[in-house]
């Protein structure tokens, strides 16, 4: 298995400028490899027209890319990959995801945590989508002879065929993330170490190049890191990878664009995360809440209502952030109030007024509004195709719903479950209510569907990937999540609550 101290995208050999056909530039000398089952590889050294070959110009400075292929928020179908086969060098069309399959496993260690090789997945995956968005390079003096990439360490070792079952499962779990930076894919670079192999997790971090060793100093194994927070050490100005659709994925705790089924009580969390991962955050009493950075991943926290103090935890499960905020009888109303791509502000329903009170990240109160009466039920969404959530209560006495700025709707009837949620995938929140005397689902602009049996509890989430809020229960006797048009799963114990459960939504 091969493994590279190169810095990728520049010139993966270890070459630490671009290597280019143009008069002029010059080149740095490259580092030798370590680790690879051949050896040591001498340092390589640009000739008249590139990367190995007289033919080859590589990295023109020229607008645009080979195939004319520009999207910053879907992969390419395919890349242009120039096999350097000795002096007769070939252009092939790969399937995009065929050849990341092929560049994963002689980049990174197929043995190491899994967290590492989701890391390592997505700057191969980045750098590899940004060259096809830039012009890599052409043959024989000739741009339409043009491609994307080499398939050697100038740009990322790819070899046909060489995919394993581990790194496949990677790269399938974590295709819906790409490194951005203002909403632009990265250029990833990355080298087996920035200083050496028995770094530290982040050590010499410059924001531009990612360490492989310092990945798997990194993973969840050695510091509980999931790989958005290994990634985020190393491209850390600005670093997105989330996409606008991804940000609408409720308790989304792997960044699959999926919600998570994760349970909570008595201050311990469990996570379907295919790690099992159980957290002791909180303690008895707690109300558990989910936040958002803003990057699409979801947070585990927990209100307190005997102190008013909330507790955001890191990804590692330790305490993160504390503020108090709030009063007796208060309702934790956390939501997107400054936009989907901001933070999570933490927010408070007063039900004895009717008054929503937003915190600060030190506690203060930043907006106090009157929006509602005793008796309603806090549901604030993204009900319109404003940037931020709004404020929204259900009145179980008359059935009907507020959103503020919009005229009131009657939807449901008392004894409803409000479960508001993007049941159609466009982007905005639908008012939905489940029925526990019939079992029924009903959704504003939608049939009817009836799912479930008595005693189940309506949860909310996109379960199923498919961009849209599914119809689902969490049965309490069996600990067992029953999803329509999907798959049940048994996760939980009992006394557990289900993160997503009507008519706090999660």
């Amino acid at each position: 298995m091969k493994f590279h101290p190169a810095v990728r995208g520049l010139a993966l050999g270890g070459v630490a400028l671009a290597v280019c056909a143009v008069a002029g530039v010059q080149t740095a000398s490259a580092t030798p490899r370590s680790g690879s089952p051949d050896g040591p590889r001498p340092t390589k050294v640009a000739t008249t027209g590139d990367c190995e070959l007289a033919s080859v110009t590589c990295r023109p400075p020229r607008p645009g890319s080979c195939t004319g292929y520009t999207s910053q928020s879907t992969p390419p179908a395919t890349i242009r990959v120039l096999l350097n086969n000795d002096d007769d060098p070939v252009i092939a069309t790969v399937p995009f995801q065929t050849y990341v399959d092929d560049v994963l496993p002689n980049e990174w260690i197929a043995s190491w945590d899994g967290e590492a090789i989701k890391a390592g997945a997505i700057a191969v995956k980045s750098y590899a989508w940004y060259w096809v968005t830039h012009f890599g390079g052409y043959l024989n003096g000739d741009p339409t002879q043009c491609f994307d990439v080499t398939d050697d360490t100038d740009f990322q070792k790819y070899v046909a065929g060489s995919a394993v079952t581990r790194t496949n499962a990677v790269i399938q779990q974590t295709w819906p993330a790409a490194a951005r930076v203002d909403g632009q894919i990265l250029q990833t670079f990355y080298r087996s170490y920035l200083s050496s192999p028995t770094e530290g997790c982040g050590f010499a971090a410059n924001g531009t190049t990612m360490s492989q060793y310092g990945t798997q100093a990194c993973s969840e194994a050695n510091t509980g890191n999931k790989y958005n927070v290994i990634l985020g050490k190393y491209y850390y100005p600005g670093l997105q990878l989330a996409t606008g659709r991804q940000l609408h994925t409720p308790h989304d705790f792997q960044f699959l664009q999926t919600s998570t089924r994760v349970s909570f009580a008595a201050g311990i969390w469990r996570i379907d995360d295919g790690y099992s991962t159980t957290f002791h955050f909180g303690t008895t009493g707690d109300l558990p809440t989910v936040t958002t950075a803003g990057d699409g991943f979801a947070r585990i926290g927990v209100y307190r209502p005997s102190t008013h103090a909330w507790y955001t935890g890191s990804p590692t499960g330790t305490i993160a952030h504390k503020i108090t905020f709030g009063a007796a009888g208060d309702i934790p109303v956390q939501a997107q109030y400054s936009g989907l791509d901001h933070p999570t502000v933490l927010a408070v329903f007063r039900p004895s007024t009717g008054t929503w009170y937003e915190a600060s990240s030190t506690g203060a109160v930043t907006a106090k509004i009157r929006y509602g009466e005793q008796g309603d039920i806090p549901v604030p969404g993204h009900y319109t195709s404003s940037a931020t959530d709004q404020l929204a209560v259900f009145r179980p006495s008359t059935g009907s719903w507020y959103v503020r700025g919009s005229a009131p709707v009657r939807f449901g009837t008392q004894g409803d479950i409000p479960v508001p949620a993007d049941y159609d995938g466009n982007g905005t929140t639908d008012i939905a209510v489940y029925r526990p005397s019939t079992h029924r689902f009903y959704v504003r602009g939608h049939a009817t569907v009836a799912w479930g049996l008595t005693g189940d509890l309506p949860v909310t989430g996109d379960f199923t990937g498919d961009g849209k809020a599914d119809l689902a229960v969490y049965r309490p006797s069996s600990h067992t999540w029953y999803v329509h048009g999907g798959t049940s799963r048994v996760w939980g114990v009992s006394g557990d609550t289900p993160i997503g459960r009507g008519p706090y939504h999660d």
